[in-house]
């Protein structure tokens, strides 16, 4: 018997290689042209709220469906997919910088500093994602 519903899985990492890909649109474009367009950075703050929400909620059918563990917070799901060995300790880290982005965007938008989150997507941070996703894609693969 299977413990997580594949093609809830898929949906899922469909929508975060969605928003990746406009992240990828946004970063393309030059350190001056993101930050003289409103839409441009909203989109990208958007895209990594969708992100981290998506992980989140992937990250819950996992630990409730496999491990019988129901975390409350964005972290406590991130430490237990770690603990749980569906991700490894390095990608735990990584996205987990992305949680408290998507905190800071959420809660106190005004003090968000787009040059910063253009050039964290830009380096780490969509290497973060695609580690995620690939950690989680071999977890799923490895489930009878």
């Amino acid at each position: 018997m299977k413990c997580v519903d594949r093609d809830y899985v898929y949906r899922v990492i469909n929508d975060i290689k969605e928003a990746l890909k406009l992240i990828y649109k946004i970063t393309g474009a030059s350190i001056d042209v993101f930050i003289s367009d409103l839409g441009l950075r909203y989109a990208l703050r958007h895209s990594i709220i969708v992100i981290v929400e998506a992980i989140a909620d992937l990250g819950v059918h996992i630990l409730e469906k496999c491990y019988n563990l129901t975390p409350g917070s964005y972290g406590e799901v991130l430490d237990s997919l770690w603990r749980s060995g569906v991700i490894s300790y390095n990608t735990y880290s990584r996205v987990y910088g992305l949680v408290s982005l998507r905190n800071r965007i959420i809660h106190r938008y005004w003090t968000v500093d787009d040059k910063k989150i253009y050039l964290d997507a830009r380096g780490s941070g969509v290497k973060a994602i695609e580690e995620f996703i690939e950690e989680v894609e071999n977890f799923v693969s490895k489930d009878p």
